[in-house]
């Protein structure tokens, strides 16, 4: 580069190739990022053969104006988007940032993308939880279980129960994956993708209905778990647990002398709002029945 051209001493008259009021030997490429930031001579020697060329290119960063090979300017990724001039994706999701710009996407937001158009690696992406339901979006990518258009790792009720997919448990024992998701009427299919599993109401006998919400907050709706008709069956057993499968409450003849759940455990302590499960044994008509769900405690 040609810092003199009279040799008077005054740089004053210095090439100034892409017309942006600084000399070259400022900044050679008008990226805004002064030629000596640019790894312009990795080992100090005084000559740029070993310039930093991150996008490996023709052009090493330091004559390029755009460093990261990502087609936008680095000069309009430090001054417009933002985004990282020297990362092809800056939110590390997998989509490039000028695909993102292209698809109407946050390029700096890992849970704004079109996963279609991942063209990296996605292991990072893989392991978020964009939804917050619970489950990593590499367990719930490609699904879109009650076809409404978005898929499960964006959709926090997966099957349009009308039930947040984290109520359903779908991950007991928290690793992220639904592998041991809870499944209470045994169909092979996993609660919080059955939207059958779940009804303002479930009639598990001829007689018997199990109401699968209750509010224990005093105002005579809803206070205690209610089984209709319960009292016809005085031969029970109710179990009540919680996700890890701690048994929190438990009796014998539900229904009769009073015994009804109010929200308490054995011991006396008031069960947080949240979800729990329930088995229920009864005689029906000579023969042992055993009927198990979910349960919605709320306030």
């Amino acid at each position: 580069m040609i810092f003199d051209f009279n040799k008077d001493g005054n740089p004053f008259d210095a090439t100034d190739t892409d017309g942006d009021q600084k000399p070259n030997f400022l900044d050679n490429d008008g990226d805004t990022i002064l030629t000596k930031d640019e790894f312009s001579d990795l080992n100090l020697d005084g000559n740029p053969a070993d310039a930093q060329n991150l996008d490996n290119d023709q052009w090493p960063n330091y004559l390029d104006a755009d460093d990261d090979g990502d087609t936008l300017l680095t000069i309009q990724e430090l001054s417009i988007y933002k985004t990282d001039p020297y990362l092809i994706d800056s939110d590390d999701d997998g989509v490039a940032d000028n695909i993102e710009l292209d698809d109407q996407t946050n390029p700096l937001d890992q849970c704004s993308l079109i996963v279609a158009h991942q063209t990296e690696s996605s292991m990072n992406w893989n392991t978020l939880d964009c939804d917050g339901d619970g489950l990593l979006n590499g367990d719930e990518q490609g699904i879109d279980t009650d076809f409404d258009g978005i898929p499960n790792y964006y959709d926090n009720d997966d099957d349009n129960d009308g039930l947040t997919t984290d109520l359903e448990n779908p991950d007991r024992n928290g690793d992220g994956y639904s592998e041991d998701a809870f499944d209470s009427d045994t169909d092979g299919i996993p609660d919080y993708l059955d939207a059958n599993s779940y009804t303002p109401s479930i009639t598990v006998a001829e007689d018997i209905e199990i109401y699968n919400a209750m509010s224990p907050n005093g105002d005579g709706l809803n206070d205690v778990f209610t089984i209709r008709n319960i009292e016809a069956y005085p031969d029970n057993e109710l179990t009540i647990f919680n996700r890890w499968g701690k048994i929190l409450y438990q009796t014998k003849s539900y229904g009769q002398y009073n015994r009804f759940f109010y929200g308490k455990s054995n011991t006396g302590e008031t069960l947080p709002v949240g979800t729990y499960y329930y088995s229920l044994t009864i005689y029906v008509k000579g023969a042992l029945k055993e009927f198990k769900g979910f349960l919605y405690i709320n306030q």
